[in-house]
């Protein structure tokens, strides 16, 4: 069989279709668009050489989470979101269950494509980049009057879902094209300075501020679970005493930047929509609201939103997974990286990011960290592996 490193074109499909995935204003149909069109090409060249990952799982802690994750995905999702669309008047939207079962099935062929090194991450970065950047630059150089506006939103339906593809671009850049980051990294940020996001500032300021608290805590020669240990303890000081000391000051930055105060109501509102269903959720659609539980609005936090839709165990775990790629980064002292990727965990927290394929990219990256790095699996998923095709 053809091997997937002679079809290029698999990166070149999926970087460049990530790289477009922002122009949401530009779809031609419904929520289809060029971006998404391109992803769904490589995920059926990706699904001919890798389909079998699906019938495949290790005996151990793996297979039960990837188990569970295409159980939701195939399963719980389509049949929640058919029984409340079906026998309630809430906001249900069923389209989204194509988008998610498309992100777990691009997610599990990515971490199988990376455990058997038959994709370039370096080459689908690379397109990514220039794709993302080639056309913010086209819309700066040809569409001057778009820079006019107060917030610049390029192709994008609102400016804040540039967000999600710069902290995305972000990552790869520095896990996989270290040398193009240093000229990449300046320009995305020159690009979100135009959108006036407050959560891309955060997650400038959050990457800085862990790049150098990891640096802190965790180069010196003391044993991890002590260096864990002061940095837990020196962060909840820490963390009591900010918020003791400047409490009024936090809730003038939080009101300047969330004008109406209005995300606040969305988080617990939604926050009440999870607790009435918190094992599997509602199904696909939006379901918090300004005023009221069960209205027609995401909650704007991507942990909440997923857990409305698919159930608080499947937050717990993505998350999880999530954090410890943060720790395994700190060990292996990559400081930079661990703080990017808490920059690109803070950066959902504002925003409901997992309808978006660069969620479920990133995802599978973390996945490998997690179970496929050599290290790590040899230390903790010692087990065989059960074929049930």
């Amino acid at each position: 069989m053809l091997s997937i490193r002679k079809l290029f074109s698999v990166e070149l499909l999926l970087g460049t279709g990530l790289g477009l995935g922002y122009l949401t204003s530009l779809r031609f149909f419904g929520f289809i668009g060029v971006s998404e069109i391109l992803i769904l090409i490589s995920i059926i060249l990706l699904f001919m050489r890798y389909w079998k990952v699906f019938f495949v799982y290790n005996r151990g802690v793996e297979g039960y989470i990837k188990m569970y994750i295409l159980f939701v995905l195939f399963f719980q999702l389509p049949v929640i979101t058919l029984v409340t669309y079906t026998l309630t008047d809430y906001n249900s939207s069923p389209w989204y269950v194509v988008s998610f079962i498309m992100g777990g099935i691009l997610a599990f062929l990515l971490i199988q494509a990376l455990q058997s090194q038959e994709i370039n991450f370096q080459r689908l970065t690379h397109y990514f980049f220039y794709a993302f950047i080639g056309t913010n630059l086209i819309t700066f150089v040809f569409f001057p009057s778009l820079l006019a506006t107060s917030r610049y939103e390029g192709g994008a339906d609102n400016p804040n879902q540039l967000l999600f593809y710069a902290s995305s671009l972000s990552l790869l850049l520095l896990l996989f094209k270290k040398k193009l980051a240093i000229i990449g990294l300046p320009i995305i940020t020159f690009i979100m300075l135009k959108t006036g996001s407050d959560a891309y500032l955060l997650t400038v300021f959050a990457t800085v501020l862990c790049y150098f608290v990891f640096l802190f805590f965790f180069s010196t020669r003391i044993k991890f679970s002590s260096q864990f240990l002061i940095f837990f303890i020196a962060f909840f000081i820490f963390a009591f005493y900010l918020i003791n000391t400047y409490s009024n000051e936090l809730l003038e930055i939080w009101l300047a930047a969330d004008e109406g105060n209005v995300r606040i109501s969305l988080i617990l509102n939604g926050l009440d929509v999870v607790s009435m269903s918190p094992i599997v959720g509602w199904g696909s659609g939006s379901f918090s609201g300004v005023t009221t539980s069960f209205g027609v609005s995401e909650a704007h936090s991507t942990p909440i939103d997923l857990a409305m839709q698919l159930g608080i165990f499947f937050v717990i775990l993505l998350y999880s997974i999530m954090s410890i790629a943060v720790f395994i980064k700190v060990i292996d002292k990559e400081y930079l990286v661990a703080a990017f990727i808490v920059a690109f965990i803070i950066s959902g927290l504002f925003h409901f990011t997992a309808r978006h394929f660069t969620f479920w990219v990133e995802f599978s990256i973390f996945y490998s960290y997690l179970f496929h790095s050599h290290g790590v699996r040899k230390k903790y998923f010692k087990g065989g592996v059960r074929c049930v095709e």
